[in-house]
């Protein structure tokens, strides 16, 4: 008898999913807008796909297939249209920031100013959903770690800061919102962190991906310019372990 407990029914279902045609398979997903670009393995084989906007990511045939799984910026950003922009401006005002440009979105870019008079770009989401606030006036300690992570196994790296408190987990969730495996090169305590942020962010090109979180900060490496950028990151390590020993 054939139904939903059978557990040979199921195995025999799940055999029928290893048959399809690949051609049936890629139609499938272009009807929702999600190009197979990797090579059509079985159901449980990593592989790579691509939305309708261009944007890029690695999971199974079988969660994209059967699960239905889709575009995690895509529904991010789905999910981000729905948020009333009067919530947004509420949310800045009661913590001081004022948004100096025209609000077009939460997931664009735009200038702010908080009460102190310091001036700075970052995406509305930045500061909406990771609640972040003035970079100057941040305690030291919420920006006490330089990170130095590759995009994918490429040659596009992200330049950051975060917080000994967050530490890896700041790096990972940026790469889950932007569907990006990271491979940390460099996730370093040390002095002045956010200079030592601008420095790095000087090496290399903006390679302008389209991700929702950091779009600013990646830049495109050279093998020269990323040893520079390690070398660096290593030095200023040890000059800030030489002055805490000294403390």
């Amino acid at each position: 008898m054939r139904g939903a407990g059978c557990q040979k029914c199921a195995v025999e279902r799940k055999r029928s999913m290893f048959r399809l045609p690949e051609q049936e398979v890629r139609d499938s997903l272009l009807e929702r807008g999600i190009t197979l670009t990797g090579p059509y393995l079985s159901f449980n084989n990593l592989t790579t796909f691509k939305c309708d906007k261009g944007h890029k990511w690695k999971t199974t045939l079988g969660a994209v297939y059967s699960a239905k799984t889709g575009c995690k910026i895509c529904q991010y950003a789905q999910r981000s249209r729905k948020v009333d922009p009067i919530l947004i401006f509420i949310d800045l005002l009661r913590r001081d920031i004022t948004m100096l440009g025209e609000y077009k979105g939460i997931l664009d870019h735009n200038t702010f100013k908080h009460s102190c008079g310091y001036e700075w770009v970052v995406s509305t989401s930045q500061l909406y959903y990771a609640q972040t606030g003035c970079p100057k006036c941040a305690p030291s300690t919420d920006a006490d770690v330089v990170y130095l992570w590759q995009v994918d196994n490429s040659d596009i790296f992200k330049i950051g800061v975060t917080s000994h408190r967050l530490g890896e987990q700041r790096i990972r969730q940026v790469a889950h919102v932007n569907n990006q495996t990271p491979t940390i090169v460099r996730l370093t305590a040390c002095d002045d962190a956010r200079i030592v942020e601008q420095t790095l962010l000087t090496f290399g090109t903006n390679p302008q991906l389209d991700v929702v979180d950091g779009k600013t900060e990646y830049r495109r490496l050279t093998d020269d310019e990323l040893n520079l950028a390690v070398w660096l990151i290593d030095m200023i390590s040890v000059l800030h372990k030489q002055r805490n020993q000294t403390k």
